[in-house]
């Protein structure tokens, strides 16, 4: 089975090390569970142009660098490893490859097959292929995302099955058919087990 897998609150805690960077640098104090948008200044103020640019600034800094694995990802990751392809399909900007590239390696070293970075609509969203594109170009049976916009254009893609990594920008709604929402890493190896 081809297995894609989301990177950042997937793999990697990036709400949680932008919020560490943010009440650090701004002398905020928002918590993880303040995020009910992915829509960062909806949460924070300002606007998008504003909540860009801060996020472009965390990737220069150690809290970006330095982010913590989700937890259990690590050992889901090797045991999914050894019986299944691994890809990661991120939004990411192209231009934190080699960042991106380096954290996979120190926690996820040859596990994944590729790496690939998909259209951002917020920091470039008129070039790359969507994820969509992506998972049918590759032919992936399960994705794991934690993002609403992109689990939606799943919808119309019946042979993708995709599990919907539980957080709280991503309760609000619900889900296609195709979708199931999963609250760990342990679940997702225990129904992948079963497919």
């Amino acid at each position: 089975m081809l297995i894609g897998i989301d990177m950042d609150d997937v793999l990697g805690d990036f709400v949680g090390g932008l919020v560490e960077y943010h009440n650090e640098t701004y002398g905020t104090s928002f918590k993880k569970d303040d995020f009910s948008s992915f829509d960062f200044w909806k949460v924070w103020g300002g606007d998008k142009e504003s909540a860009v640019k801060k996020v472009c600034d965390f990737y220069e800094t150690p809290y970006f660098k330095n982010l913590k694995p989700i937890e259990g990802s690590i050992e889901a990751v090797d045991e999914l490893s050894k019986n299944h392809e691994l890809m990661i399909i991120t939004s990411r900007p192209e231009y934190i490859k080699e960042e991106t590239l380096e954290w996979i390696e120190r926690y996820f070293p040859d596990k994944f097959k590729e790496v690939y970075f998909a259209k951002n609509s917020y920091m470039n969203p008129t070039t790359g292929k969507e994820k969509l594109e992506l998972c049918l170009e590759k032919n992936v049976d399960v994705l794991v995302e934690d993002a609403l916009q992109h689990i939606y254009k799943y919808t119309h893609n019946g042979r993708t099955k995709v599990f919907l990594y539980d957080s709280p920008w991503n309760r609000n709604k619900t889900l296609p058919s195709n979708v199931k929402r999963v609250k760990s890493w342990n679940e997702i190896v225990k129904l992948i087990k079963i497919m």
